[in-house]
C-alpha cells in the first residue's frame, strides 16, 4: 500500500479498491490501539446475539482482511444487515447505527456522474439492473449502491450480498455460486420493490 501510486486526480471518479477499505484497518488499529478485529467485535458484533463467530481473515502476519475476506454465518449476515433498520433493537443490545449515521449514508452521497465516471458504477449496473441507464444514485460509505428511495446494498466476492431497505424494515441476504453472469444480485432489489413489503 505504501508502494501504491494515484489513479487518476481525487474527486474524478469513484473506483473501489480494496487498499482504500483495507487503510481504514490500519487507522482503527492507530487509534484504539488494539486489532481491528478486536474493535469491530467490541462495538458491533458482540451488539448483534450472533449465531456464530465473525471469522476474519488475516496476511502472514497478522493483519485483517477487513475488505471482504470476512465470513459468516448467512443469518448473522442478516443481523448485522439489521443494524440499518427501525428494528435494530430485536437483535441488538444497543443502538449501533444511530439515525445520524443513517441519514449521512443516505443523503451525503457523491453524484450519480461520479459513480459512473469509474469503473465501477457501469459494473454495478450490469450486475444490478443489466442496463446503461441505472436507477441507482451513487455510493456511499462502503456501500456500493444507493437508490433514490434509500435502500442500500453491499456486494460481495463470488456473488453474495446484501440489500438493506430502511425504510420498509427490510433485509435480504444471500449467497450464490452463479459467479458468471452475477444474475443474483438483480433479484433483491426486484424483491424489495415488489409490493409485498410496502
Amino acid at each position: 500500500m505504501a508502494d501504491a501510486q494515484p489513479g487518476s486526480e481525487p474527486g474524478q471518479k469513484f473506483v473501489y479498491a480494496s487498499a482504500h477499505t483495507q487503510a481504514l484497518v490500519y487507522l482503527v488499529e492507530a487509534v484504539t490501539g488494539e486489532r481491528w478485529a478486536q474493535t469491530f467485535d467490541r462495538l458491533v458484533w458482540s451488539k448483534i446475539g450472533s449465531e456464530g463467530p465473525l471469522q476474519v481473515h488475516t496476511t502472514p502476519d497478522g493483519v485483517a482482511l477487513a475488505h471482504g475476506v470476512i465470513s459468516s454465518r448467512l443469518g448473522d449476515m442478516a443481523r448485522y444487515g439489521m443494524l440499518y433498520t427501525p428494528s435494530w433493537e430485536k437483535i441488538a443490545t444497543e443502538q449501533v447505527v444511530t439515525d445520524e449515521i443513517l441519514t449521512r449514508i443516505r443523503e451525503d452521497v457523491q453524484s450519480h456522474e461520479f459513480l459512473m465516471a469509474g469503473v465501477n458504477g457501469p459494473v454495478f449496473a450490469s450486475m444490478l439492473e443489466n442496463t446503461d441507464k441505472p436507477s441507482f444514485v451513487s455510493s456511499s460509505r462502503q456501500w456500493d449502491v444507493l437508490w433514490p428511495d434509500g435502500d442500500m446494498w453491499k456486494g460481495g466476492m463470488q456473488s453474495q450480498g446484501m440489500y438493506v431497505s430502511p425504510d420498509k424494515d427490510l433485509v435480504i441476504v444471500y449467497v450464490s455460486t452463479n459467479t458468471k453472469d452475477h444474475s443474483i444480485h438483480r433479484w433483491a432489489r426486484r424483491i424489495a420493490t415488489s409490493g409485498y413489503f410496502d
